[in-house]
């Protein structure tokens, strides 16, 4: 992402906002530079809370999972997933879907150890620039 695609994005935070709220049309541009922005916050944060949610599982996991996320702001959604291993090598993966409103991202995050559901939760986590 470019520079200029951060400036305008960055400038338009509070535009951005308003229009989720309110339902105006957003520039398709401007909606993906600062869905792409959201969403590495939002990649990061659903990373530790699928760590937390393993280890409460009482599963050790090997790092963080690596999470992507898609934020779409002008239809107020949020969906992805992520992928980790736990510390004996059996595969992670946890996929998440919500909304986002007034800065805040609700989302159910299920999370899954070679196939299997351990954890399934609803959660918020912060929808904003990183």
């Amino acid at each position: 992402m470019s520079v200029a695609t951060s400036g305008a994005a960055l400038a338009s935070l509070g535009l951005l906002t308003g229009c989720v709220l309110t339902g105006c049309g957003i520039d398709s541009a401007v909606n993906d530079a600062a869905g792409d922005l959201i969403g590495s916050g939002v990649e990061s944060a659903l990373g530790r809370v699928a760590a937390e949610q393993l280890r409460d599982a009482g599963v050790s996991v090997d790092g963080t999972p690596d999470c992507t996320a898609s934020v779409d702001l002008s239809a107020g959604s949020v969906s992805g997933s992520c992928l980790g291993r736990t510390t004996s090598s059996q595969a992670v993966d946890a996929v998440f879907e919500g909304t986002v409103d007034r800065g805040a991202c609700s989302v159910l995050l299920v999370v899954s150890v070679d196939g299997e559901e351990v954890s399934r939760t609803d959660t918020a986590v912060p929808c904003q620039f990183a």
